[in-house]
């Protein structure tokens, strides 16, 4: 057995939600990931022997070999997730946007509930719910007695979040989810019982943690570097996400430089659209524009849907590979609309849940038409489904180049096909085309502002609004909660994006006239989510062997 072969079998047994999503031949899913020190500890001890295995390996022997790929995503994922032990985010882990409290519900969308066994997993499964979440309690209070907190407007998110999870009926949460599908009245009951008797009384139990033990003693700063190891913990976390090698004060003069440029860009389509290259005024021009707006959600809905449609007709004529998955809308659950965002959701192996695109339709009044096509190519195609789903139907590929993959990739990738719809017309109008430029990304900015420059919550809120005129206060703020909770992440759209268009570049100036931009996206996508680094490698060798 190779490394590779052992880590994604002790992935999946560690984390067998996973195995969950993905629908993985062979699995039982009846386990939640063991989230108690002795559970991390034991995963530490598997990553450490698997990095002791890689380090005894000759990489320069594995050059042009299958072998490449797999150990160059496996050694990045090992040292990243090594590198990121300082930060003991178990210690601070109140998140409303990827929270036990959302998890749980995602989970149960996509637990099989179809046979007798599937619902005795499922039932199994759901009983150990209420030990996760007092383990998580337990984690949170060892790290207010380390000096480990989440900020405390974040912990305010997820107690809003879990009130309304216990106000519904436990026919109506998110956790009943297997039974709908299942259509078995006994294990409704069963499961029903479960909720009520068991989850519902768990969930006010840490509802109680956090509003009378925990609010109080949490920080008030928003920054990481507030922790023990804050600052050695953002530069882990932006290693991570972007598998990059940025500092934080270079990801963020980066992030000026790509906005000012972002900002050029608008003040061209502008004159088009406004008659006008003044950026102040072309901003103010698109606030005032209430024409561009929605009346109700179902058009939020219907206007989203047509926009995907138009973009999988169109992308055969720049891909010469297409997924032959296909990709569903569905709307965010309306308990998580104040505190999440939209969202992708990959398809599982088996086939029987597809690829879902979750639009979150609050406040369709403030959303934009623009906004909301540049958001369903993202997320849909050319965007995450399109990526995410050609990256599983590699059927032959080692599963380490299916399932493991990095933000920097799939982000950037993301925020690429966004100008990318634009070259393919799929953009309804020039107004919206300046939408979509006008989604600047200050990520790469307020992140590091945040993080490392030490910016207040307000001052991140004041300079996302400066940028993102089209943004209600609420959705900054939303934005800005979003970056507190996962430091790093939220650069990697821009600077991911920077690395996609730097690469095409280079090919366009290598190949001159014999570039094919199908043929450049098939070779950027074609080993899947592999590192940023690893993209410039397989990049170059490929115009190296177009010589």
């Amino acid at each position: 057995m190779t490394a590779a072969d052992a880590y994604i079998d002790a992935w999946f047994q560690h984390f067998p939600e996973m195995a969950t999503f993905y629908r993985i031949e062979g699995k039982s899913h009846d386990r939640l990931t063991d989230n108690t020190p002795e559970g991390r500890a034991a995963w530490q001890a598997v990553e450490d022997q698997l990095l002791a295995d890689l380090a005894s390996i000759d990489a320069g022997l594995l050059e042009g070999s299958d072998a490449w790929l797999p150990y160059g995503i496996l050694l990045e994922s090992l040292e990243a997730s090594r590198d990121s032990r300082v930060c003991r985010n178990h210690s601070w882990n109140i998140d409303q946007v990827w929270g036990w409290q959302i998890y749980s519900g995602e989970l149960a969308t996509a637990q099989p509930a179809s046979s007798d066994e599937e619902r005795e997993w499922a039932l199994a499964r759901w009983q150990q719910l209420p030990a996760f979440i007092d383990n998580e309690i337990g984690n949170l209070r060892e790290g207010l007695a380390a000096g480990y907190s989440a900020p405390q407007r974040n912990v305010v998110l997820v107690v809003e979040q879990i009130d309304e999870l216990l106000g519904m009926d436990p026919r109506e949460s998110p956790l009943f989810a297997p039974a709908v599908t299942a259509g078995n009245e006994a294990f409704s009951v069963a499961l029903e019982q479960v909720i009520a008797a068991d989850i519902y009384p768990a969930m006010q139990r840490y509802r109680d943690f956090l509003v009378d033990e925990y609010h109080d003693k949490a920080r008030t700063q928003i920054s990481v570097a507030a922790l023990p190891n804050g600052e050695a913990c953002y530069v882990a976390q932006l290693r991570t996400f972007t598998t990059l090698p940025y500092e934080p004060e270079e990801m963020f003069e980066a992030g000026k430089e790509a906005v000012a440029l972002r900002e050029e860009q608008i003040t061209v389509v502008g004159e088009r659209v406004f008659e006008t290259n003044d950026l102040s005024e072309i901003r103010m021009r698109m606030i005032e524009d209430d024409s561009n707006r929605f009346g109700s959600r179902e058009e939020v809905l219907e206007y989203t849907t047509a926009a995907v449609n138009r973009a999988r007709e169109a992308v055969p004529l720049w891909f010469g590979k297409v997924p032959e998955a296909d990709v569903v809308i569905k709307p965010v659950p309306e308990y998580q609309e104040q505190s999440s965002t939209s969202r992708y959701v990959p398809a599982s192996d088996d086939g029987a849940l597809p690829g879902t695109y979750f639009i979150n339709l609050f406040q369709p009044e403030e959303q934009t038409r623009g906004s909301v096509e540049s958001l369903s190519f993202h997320e849909a195609y050319p965007g995450h489904h399109l990526q995410i789903a050609l990256a599983q139907e590699r059927s032959a590929a080692h599963p380490v180049t299916r399932y493991i993959g990095n933000s920097g990739f799939v982000e950037g990738w993301a925020r690429y096909t966004e100008t990318l719809a634009n070259e393919m017309g799929l953009y309804s109008s020039d107004r919206n085309t300046l939408e979509m430029l006008s989604g600047l990304p200050t990520g790469m900015v307020v992140d590091p502002g945040i993080h490392a420059m030490g910016w207040t919550r307000e001052e991140a809120i004041e300079y996302t609004l400066s940028k993102q005129v089209q943004w209600t206060p609420e959705a900054a703020a939303t934005y800005v909660d979003r970056i507190v909770v996962w430091p790093g992440q939220m650069t990697t759209y821009g600077a991911g994006e920077l690395e996609f268009i730097r690469l095409r570049r280079q090919a366009e100036a290598a190949l001159g006239d014999d570039f094919d931009i199908r043929e450049f996206h098939d070779q950027a996508l074609g080993n899947g989510s592999v590192t940023l680094i690893m993209l410039r490698r397989q990049i170059n060798d490929w115009l190296e062997s177009r010589e």
